[in-house]
């Protein structure tokens, strides 16, 4: 084994700054986060020399990231990524199973990390908030988080 992690004990966390005084909220009931990272462009620079398309690579986009959980009515941070849905960019950190300690606050409204877990911290938008009710499953919701800027990573010290 060369260090890799279990997903098991990953946690999302939302600096829900659009409440006073801004609070650091663990999204609970977690089932997944997928599509974290994103592509560059293309800029095409053919030119009546160029034997074969020419490109440069462009800005990264980092795209949608999305989450699954298990929705709980009375939760009041289920009830808060209902409200917040096609609104403001928010700051958002995961936590990854290295670790268990939760991000704080810092002055300026920002993400403090423990040093003591791997995190991947980025600004997005919950684009959509959708409500899934089966025959004989849970009453789940998939949220979808429009990136904006860059998503970065600290490894565990």
């Amino acid at each position: 084994m060369s260090g890799e992690l279990k997903t098991q004990g990953s946690q999302l966390f939302l600096l829900d700054n659009g409440v006073s005084p801004a609070a650091v909220v663990r999204i609970t009931n977690l089932t997944n986060i997928d599509g974290l990272g994103g592509a560059a462009s293309d800029i095409d620079v053919t030119n009546m020399d160029s034997t074969a398309r020419e490109f440069l690579v462009g800005l990264k986009d980092n795209g949608q990231a999305s989450f699954g959980m298990n929705f709980a009515p009375q939760s009041a941070v289920h009830q808060r990524v209902l409200a917040i849905s096609g609104g403001s960019r928010y700051q958002w950190a995961i936590g990854l199973s290295d670790g268990t300690a939760a991000p704080t606050i810092a002055a300026g409204d920002v993400f403090s990390k423990p040093t003591t877990r791997s995190w991947f911290t980025f600004e997005a938008g919950v684009q959509e908030a959708t409500i899934t009710l089966q025959t004989d499953d849970a009453v789940r919701v998939q949220g979808s988080l429009r990136v904006s800027g860059a998503i970065t990573f600290t490894p565990k010290a």
